[in-house]
């Protein structure tokens, strides 16, 4: 079944690091996917970041985080945005 036909957006949420801590966004996907070319949007709990033309751009990370922290957990390449903000953490309580 193809669950991403037709949407009109595509947002994909997951751990950014798994056990190992190996990456999770990839520079390519090595499963079967349901559609290529889709996902518009991956929020991780590091970052989130846009896909626009095939590439990722930065647009949110973790405070505790910096740009190169997140290249260095980080298997696909990306840019970014000169607009780049700190995850907004109101309402939750640490």
């Amino acid at each position: 079944m193809d669950l991403v036909r037709g949407a009109q957006k595509i947002v994909c949420t997951l751990q950014h690091n798994d056990k190992k801590g190996e990456s999770k966004v990839l520079k390519k996907c090595s499963l079967a996917v349901t559609g290529r070319g889709v996902v518009n949007v991956i929020i991780t709990e590091k970052a989130v970041f846009h896909v626009v033309d095939g590439g990722l751009v930065l647009v949110e990370k973790d405070p505790a985080l910096s740009v190169e922290d997140l290249r260095a957990c980080t298997e696909a390449e990306f840019t970014v945005s000169p607009d780049l903000k700190d995850y907004r953490m109101s309402g939750i309580n640490a």
